[in-house]
């Protein structure tokens, strides 16, 4: 210590001859530290100073708020609702926290009931599944057979049997309709075996198709095989009774082969569903004169 600096402690009364020493009139005290009540707070505000953090341990009212490690009892697990409690302790403020309707009355089905609506069953709505792809097929087509068989005229009835023949192609199956393009191709290039190789696969993938029973039909009346032909477009018929052109090819082959009363029986059907059919009108005329002729 210099002695410039012993003298100006030795003034400020902070040095003597046993060296340094503290004078403790200028030390802070607890009072200090302590928040005063608000009545006394009227004056400036004091300028803030730290808090005294007390060793570990003391009683000191300034202990600082330090993380005291938590202890848990055995068989306790983030998570586990069926760990082991100690013993003594009891689930049921837990449980009764977590549902408080648990211990109350059932509601009674008036007031379940919202206001201003009925509880009584009949209110409810039923549960209506929409209709299927298939059913709503149906349905068009019906409307249209219906449309067909009252048409005017021709250009009205072509419309509406290219709009049912649209529907009839509609197989549901991309393998099955990659079959009836190939099969197509087939007859316009006139490949009857080829095409008849595409048909057998379609009527084997797909057995309630229509119209693969009548591309086979088709093929077979084409390579003179009217006979499986026939069973071919009664097979189409059955699956589909409104199918026009099975029942022109059905009057068709018959006719071929003699049978004019049951083809002038397909060819009057076939004027019931599609009036405007082409042809149809004059087919009917001249077997009607045979059959009467037959008959005479």
């Amino acid at each position: 210590m210099g002695p410039t600096l012993g003298k100006d402690l030795a003034k400020a009364g902070l040095s003597g001859p046993g060296g340094p020493r503290l004078n403790y009139e200028y030390m802070p005290r607890i009072e200090d530290y302590e928040p005063r009540p608000k009545d006394k707070q009227n004056g400036p505000p004091s300028p803030r100073v730290p808090m005294l953090k007390s060793a570990p341990g003391s009683n000191s009212p300034f202990r600082s708020k330090s993380k005291q490690p938590r202890t848990r009892h055995p068989g306790h697990h983030r998570g586990n609702r069926n760990a082991q409690r100690p013993p003594g302790s009891s689930s049921a403020p837990s449980a009764q926290r977590a549902d408080p309707n648990l211990n109350a009355p059932p509601k009674s089905q008036s007031q379940s009931a919202r206001p201003g609506r009925s509880a009584s069953p009949s209110n409810s709505k039923p549960n209506v599944m929409p209709p299927s792809a298939d059913a709503q097929r149906r349905q068009i087509l019906t409307r249209l057979y219906g449309y067909l068989s009252n048409a005017k005229d021709k250009s009205q009835a072509a419309r509406l049997a290219t709009s049912i023949e649209r529907l009839w192609l509609h197989s549901g199956s991309p393998t099955t309709d990659i079959l009836m393009k190939r099969a197509d191709r087939a007859i316009e290039t006139r490949r009857w075996g080829v095409a008849e190789t595409f048909a057998d696969a379609i009527v084997k993938l797909q057995p309630d198709f229509t119209e693969g029973w009548m591309r086979r039909a088709l093929i077979l009346y084409q390579r003179r095989q009217p006979t499986r032909a026939l069973r071919d477009l009664r097979r189409v018929l059955a699956l589909e009774p409104g199918h026009f052109l099975a029942l022109d090819r059905v009057g068709a082959i018959l006719e071929s082969v003699g049978e004019n009363r049951p083809a002038l029986k397909a060819y009057r059907k076939l004027k019931r569903l599609h009036p405007q059919a082409p042809g149809v009108t004059k087919r009917i005329e001249e077997l009607t004169r045979k059959v009467e002729g037959e008959q005479i």
